[in-house]
């Protein structure tokens, strides 16, 4: 069974396009991933990769709730937006 989505209250979409990937969207994805599940915060964030968010030149990117854009992203710079 999946995670209950109703007890979300952050959702965080990794583009995973392929300008995204070239530039390390995957260890991104990975790290943010870890570190909420490490953090306790993973039943109530849910991440979901996307396609291509058509920012391919601010690659890796993420959106939060729709409304947050976060640009070329680190494992470092990562930390901090997930806090």
């Amino acid at each position: 069974m999946g995670k209950d989505l109703t007890l979300t209250e952050q959702t965080f979409f990794f583009c995973d396009g392929g300008s995204c990937q070239k530039a390390g969207s995957e260890k991104v994805i990975r790290h943010a991933r870890a570190c909420l599940m490490n953090k306790g915060l993973w039943r109530k964030t849910h991440t979901i990769k996307t396609r291509c968010n058509g920012r391919c030149e601010d690659a890796p990117t993420c959106i939060v709730n729709g409304e947050y854009w976060y640009q070329k992203l680190t494992v470092e710079k990562i930390i901090p937006i997930l806090e």
